[in-house]
């Protein structure tokens, strides 16, 4: 006798309103767990806890519009481990007749006026279809089996009981899985028993569905379990996959398997078993005489020259093997409704096909297979983007295609620009559009413009108590998309960009060079000037909120010093937040709103905008920006901020720093009279007591500099023969290499008896 079924509302309501009513949030009852309201999920609905591995899922083309769901990732399941029960439209034939059935009689009775007829109507019509069922094929073991599988499948009970629901299941299926694997109901039993069961459990599902996978992987429902035992049974993964070899190239096209393949290319399996479906592409005759050179080594392996083998036989095996990877390529090029082009796995040929035509002998026979190839997928490229081969392959075909192709790949990819920036792989194919493209005027018109207007998307502002801010803009941070407005100022500097993109976007320079008239220096001078603009009103107009942000205030001071353009307003926006605010906060609403310079990110910001330039770790100096005046930063700082907010900021953290670079800017670089008021500002006695007293971080560096400052006399600043000289500097000349006529010559001159005294000094 099966065991009773749990008895809930919610178990005991029809199949379509319990799928329906677990995503319409509308519907929903108030939950303990998530407070009331509609929003928050069931706790039922909540990922399971189990010790195994986050479910795997494939990287979405930049072309879709909406987040990526595999329906093969492992489940047909919204949540991890709860089984998706399917709407009406996906009940079987037999159920949708008892249930005609039943509504039939129903409305017989209710016209008829006997609503006791009615009830008793519907009663006995769902007795015969019970029965109707039971004497189907199999049907005491779905009953049954289904009966455990709602037991099992609970989450609320403890892992041991899940376990011997589980095996009491086993023990009803065992036997007959491979009649049951093709009903939609009882094939998410199956599933349950891969996923939730013990690794027994999972050999026996295995077993008994030996040679049966190709088959399975085309049906509707039991797609799902062969992409489970491919995810959960590594060690019968290589005898699942041998069931497609020799049909990969159809399963591709088919809208069931396909992304059995995808996912098993991607996410599950190992570089053998990657080689063996890929060999499916290079021809029957690698598939009948070269399985095992593929199999260990690959495509590479496959086109070295063998034993005894002439170079012109090996050529024109070569050129059988590209030709069986072109045709197999179109065929999937040709069917782009079929979902196949945005697979990694047809991204790896394509990309094996563009890098090992170079082997050919002839120039010629390459740049025509090439120029095929392209002409074939130019419309097709903005879905291959987002994997690490398709980025490569449409990067190369960038790198060697014309003026005309290149405006025709960025024609294609112009209207997915948003996405393209915020991912990895293909902001890089961006990027080697910036380094190839010739005419600059066309990129700064079609790409770089609209790339300017969508940073406000890319970098998260807080909100801020400065007036000057205007309305934040979104708080999604990107990352990607910050890197990839840096590009056009910074391209490929070491700060925001790893060796590694480094490398990658270097492995196109060769070609590009040699396929690109302009420059590479002048081409990227053109796109700075030509972005600065748009990159300069940003941060005026948000200035605020880019300074409270960690991000933001890198991206901030890679603008603002290497940006070509006036950057008056933009410093002064900048500025205007430590203007604004009192320093330090004296009351408690102003203690609330921590002040930018207090905050280590900002303090950083100031700081580099005033020694103007990066610290270099290996050569141990601050490179100053080209085109970029700290001293007039500095000058603006002091007159925004003040002498007694500058005396407060000697004293605290963060702020310390800030001074003492703005000290040593001043002593650097500026005029004799802001030498003397910088003095004048930090020379006191009290204020070097204070900060001694005080626990500042900085507080040593900047105790260094106002010794210095103190050690700075008028009379050291002069000029001998255009030469600046300071004290320590006179004092090592010694007697010998001064003399009182370059004390006494020029502009600067003094009286003999005070020249003499500075030489004896």
């Amino acid at each position: 006798m099966a065991p009773k079924r749990p008895s809930s509302t919610k178990q005991n309501a029809p199949p379509s309103k319990r799928f329906k009513n677990q995503f319409d949030s509308s519907k929903s009852p108030s939950h303990k767990s998530g407070g009331s309201g509609g929003g928050a999920p069931s706790k039922r609905f909540t990922k399971t806890h189990e010790p195994r591995e986050k479910n795997p899922r494939r990287k979405a083309p930049i072309t879709s519009r909406k987040p990526h769901r595999d329906e093969s990732g492992t489940d047909e399941e919204e949540y991890e481990g709860f089984e998706e029960v399917p709407m009406d439209d996906d009940e079987p034939e037999e159920h949708h007749e008892d249930t005609e059935m039943v509504e039939a009689s129903a409305r017989e009775s209710h016209a008829n006026g006997n609503d006791t007829s009615t009830r008793e109507s519907h009663q006995a019509q769902r007795q015969v279809a019970r029965e109707r069922r039971l004497a189907k094929p199999n049907g005491q073991i779905v009953g049954e089996a289904k009966a455990l599988w709602e037991l099992a499948r609970q989450k609320s009970i403890s892992k041991k009981e899940q376990q011997e629901h589980v095996a009491k299941l086993m023990a009803v299926v065992k036997g007959k899985i491979q009649d049951l694997v093709f009903k939609h109901d009882a094939s998410r039993i199956v599933q349950t028993l891969v996923s939730q069961g013990s690794r027994a459990d999972r050999d026996q599902v295995a077993l008994e569905l030996k040679g049966s996978y190709y088959r399975l992987s085309q049906a509707r429902y039991s797609k799902f379990l062969v992409s489970k035992l491919i995810r959960y049974c590594p060690i019968h993964r290589p005898s699942i996959l041998a069931e497609f070899h020799g049909k990969v190239i159809r399963s591709i096209l088919h809208r069931e398997t396909t992304d059995i393949i995808a996912d098993a290319y991607e996410l599950h399996a190992n570089a053998i078993e990657r080689n063996l479906l890929l060999r499916d592409f290079y021809g029957r005759e690698v598939e009948m005489f070269d399985s095992e050179k593929v199999k260990v080594g690959g495509l590479k392996a496959l086109l070295e020259s063998g034993d005894g083998v002439s170079e012109e036989v090996n050529e024109a095996r070569k050129k059988r093997i590209f030709g069986s990877m072109k045709d197999n390529l179109l065929t999937i090029f040709n069917n782009p409704d079929k979902g196949a082009v945005a697979h990694s796995i047809v991204h790896r040929v394509l990309w094996e096909y563009l890098s090992n035509i170079k082997g050919l002998a002839s120039e010629d026979e390459q740049a025509r297979l090439r120029q095929e190839m392209f002409d074939s997928c130019q419309e097709l490229l903005p879905e291959m983007a987002h994997t690490r081969d398709g980025s490569r392959a449409v990067r190369e075909f960038i790198a060697f295609g014309s003026a005309k192709d290149r405006k025709k790949i960025i024609k294609s990819f112009k209207p997915h620009l948003e996405k393209m920036c915020t991912d990895d792989q293909a902001q890089l194919v961006l990027f080697t559009c910036l380094d190839a493209v010739d005419d600059t005027k066309a990129l700064l018109s079609s790409l770089v413009s609209e790339m300017v207007s969508l940073a406000p998307k890319f970098i998260s502002l807080p909100s801020t108590t400065s007036s000057s801010t205007s309305t934040s803009p979104s708080e999604s941070s990107s990352t990607a998309g910050r890197r990839s407005l840096l590009y056009l100022v910074v391209p490929r500097t070491t700060r925001h960009f790893t060796p590694a993109i480094v490398a990658t976007l270097a492995e196109t320079d060769t070609t590009i060079a040699k396929t690109s008239k302009k420059d590479a220096s002048v081409r990227r001078k053109e796109l700075r000037v030509g972005a600065s603009s748009g990159l300069l009103g940003f941060v005026e107009q948000y200035a605020g909120g880019l300074v409270r942000d960690p991000a933001g205030s890198l991206f901030v001071g890679e603008v603002m010093l290497y940006a070509d353009g006036d950057k008056t307003d933009a410093t002064a926006a900048l500025l205007e937040p430590l203007s604004c605010l009192p320093y330090p906060p004296t009351t408690d609403s102003e203690a609330t709103s921590t002040h930018p310079i207090d905050l280590p990110h900002a303090s950083r910001l100031y700081k580099t905008l005033i020694q103007g330039g990066h610290f270099s770790r290996s050569d141990k100096v601050i490179i100053p920006a080209p085109d970029y005046s700290a001293i007039a930063f500095a000058r603006r700082f002091v007159e925004a901020v003040g002498e007694e907010k500058l005396l407060s900021m000697a004293t605290h953290d963060n702020a310390a720093f800030v001074i003492t670079e703005l000290i040593t800017r001043v002593m650097k670089d500026g005029t004799d009279y802001e030498r003397k008021e910088v003095k004048r500002y930090f020379g006191g006695r009290d204020l070097r007591n204070t900060i001694w007293e005080g626990d500042a971080k900085g507080k040593d560096q900047l105790l260094g500099k106002l010794k210095e400052l103190e050690a700075v006399q008028d009379w050291t600043h002069l000029k001998f023969h255009g030469t600046a000289f300071t004290r320590q500097q006179l004092r090592g000349k010694g007697k010998q290499q001064i003399n009182t006529d370059d004390v006494t010559g020029g502009r600067n001159r003094l009286p003999n008896s005070s020249a003499q005294n500075l030489k004896d000094t």
